[in-house]
């Protein structure tokens, strides 16, 4: 369990766009989070359950660009974050695993930027889509795994992810609504070398041809 404050100041490159303006701001926030890790290892575990909830509040205010602050801009706004994370490995036959992962994000408050949202899709989160192509004030996912051990710490594995986004409709910010759901699927392998584990799996989104298919590198990190 940890306990977080801090102070955040947000100053964007100044430029107009026609879709949607950042404004300068900074923000004070205060968190809480409460986590829980059974599992035998924390990069490539074969066994166990880890859990993460997150909350944190968010004061802001905006202090500029002064010629797009008009009477219709609320300077001042309050932010709440709800975050929860799990993942559980349940091995199955001999080098043989099958992971399960569930994700959500959500975030409330009257003043939503572009810049405050969360992001999804790509290799850390929906395969078979670019990265982080979508974006929402509540965003989910999930994501299932059989993993074949090659050895200790490299596997095969074969996948189907799903995810949800929200994003609310709001005339001032010039932010259109939008609520999809979307699955992709593939394979790939995590293997150990020099600079680490490297992840690197073939995924297809729902309807997408072979020829559409998307390549996901990354390295894998402590979850």
């Amino acid at each position: 369990m940890g306990v977080e404050f801090g102070l955040q100041r947000v100053i964007p490159t100044l430029r107009e766009v026609p879709v949607f303006t950042s404004f300068n701001s900074s923000a004070t926030f205060s968190g809480v989070r409460l986590r829980y890790d059974s599992r035998d290892d924390p990069t490539v575990p074969r066994s166990g359950l880890y859990m993460q909830n997150y909350y944190r509040f968010v004061k802001k205010e905006i202090s500029g660009p002064t010629e797009y602050i008009n009477d219709a801009v609320q300077r001042s706004s309050e932010q709440q974050k709800f975050s929860i994370d799990l993942l559980f490995i349940q091995p199955l036959f001999t080098n043989q695993v099958a992971a399960l992962s569930v994700h959500g994000r959500e975030m409330r408050g009257s003043m939503i930027e572009t810049g405050d949202l969360f992001r999804l899709g790509g290799t850390n989160s929906l395969r078979g889509y670019r990265e982080n192509q979508f974006s929402g004030s509540r965003v989910a996912w999930s994501n299932i795994e059989g993993r074949f051990f090659l050895s200790r710490r490299s596997y095969a594995f074969l996948f189907y992810d799903a995810g949800y986004y929200m994003l609310k409709a709001n005339p001032l910010l010039k932010l259109q609504g939008a609520e999809e759901f979307k699955t992709g699927y593939g394979a790939g392998l995590v293997l150990e070398s020099g600079l680490g584990l490297m992840n690197v799996s073939f995924a297809l989104a729902k309807g997408d041809g072979f020829s559409q298919g998307k390549i996901h590198f990354g390295l894998v990190n402590e979850f």
